[in-house]
């Protein structure tokens, strides 16, 4: 009788051991595929403004907010990134909104003084398609007064 209680503990804690490994891997594995597809398109959109593909990148941006994103982004003038810092996506608990916060280092093409410009990305899951969309609390990129990306 020992015996077999022993061997159904030693079981039964086995069960809950991989159990909870279980849950611990479906928590940080991405089954939907929701946090993929938002590396792709974060990324993909950060590139597009770092290389000044504004129009293109603003196909990425809420519709009703692109003409005034990239008329925001117009009144920046000539400037030229030479790299951007993102730093770690921040989501909510059911992946459907992330926040990300990108420094790019730049200067401004005609008088070549360097800036530090910060874009706080807002993202929304749109439900039926899983596509992402990004937007801004006010204007895209701002200059940031503090230390530089690099």
């Amino acid at each position: 009788m020992r015996r077999a209680t022993i061997a159904l503990l030693g079981g039964l804690l086995i069960l809950f051991a991989n159990g909870c490994a279980m849950l611990e891997l479906i928590e940080t594995r991405d089954l939907m595929g929701y946090k993929a597809r938002f590396t792709d398109a974060q990324q993909q959109y950060t590139r597009l403004v770092r290389w000044n593909e504004y129009t293109r990148a603003s196909e990425t941006v809420e519709p009703e907010s692109r003409s005034t994103y990239l008329a925001a982004l117009r009144e920046l003038g000539e400037i030229r990134f030479t790299d951007y810092e993102a730093q770690a996506p921040v989501y909510d608990a059911d992946v459907r909104t992330a926040t990300v916060v990108v420094r790019y280092s730049a200067y401004h093409n005609n008088t070549l003084s360097a800036v530090t410009l910060v874009e706080e990305q807002l993202w929304t899951r749109d439900f039926e398609s899983g596509d992402w969309h990004v937007d801004h609390e006010g204007s895209p990129l701002v200059e940031s007064k503090g230390v530089s990306a690099r």
